[in-house]
């Protein structure tokens, strides 16, 4: 699915079921695992996966590490992901991802106006390739006027 085709709305941990992606906004020693597993010394406010799992002290959350073609299974895109640990005393807010009926019809219809256009443009072109023949001849009228005599 299209990024522009979903948004986010904020939701209750509790209320959020097994498999759903979130966007967590975590404290500063709750993004230090997600800086672990990433290798990197960034620590990082939000974090985005799929919620696991979650305990009465901690939220376990699938995020994505690295993405890549596996040639055994035809060379599909495989999501690679690692499962962190947060506790839940360091998530500031949730948020759920929800499709967006709205953004994914105005993506679609400018995509098809986009389209239409160029269409149009070159269908312009080629119909006016074939060379200007004129106006109608039926229509042209020449004053001609002959000396006699």
């Amino acid at each position: 699915m299209a990024a522009g085709c979903h948004s986010y709305v904020p939701v209750e941990l509790s209320t959020v079921p097994q498999g759903e992606v979130v966007r967590l906004a975590v404290t500063r020693a709750g993004s230090e695992e997600v800086a672990r597993v990433m290798e990197t010394d960034q620590l990082r406010p939000t974090v985005r996966g799929e919620l696991v799992g979650r305990d009465d002290d901690v939220v376990l959350v699938r995020i994505p590490v690295r993405r890549a073609a596996d040639p055994v299974a035809g060379g599909f895109r495989l999501d690679l992901g690692q499962i962190v640990r947060i506790p839940q005393g360091e998530v500031l807010a949730v948020d759920r991802q929800q499709f967006s009926t709205t953004k994914t019809l105005g993506l679609a219809a400018g995509t098809a106006a986009v389209v239409g256009f160029l269409l149009y443009q070159i269908f312009d072109v080629f119909s006016d390739a074939g060379g200007d023949d004129g106006p109608d001849p039926e229509l042209i009228r020449i004053p001609l006027s002959i000396p006699i005599g």
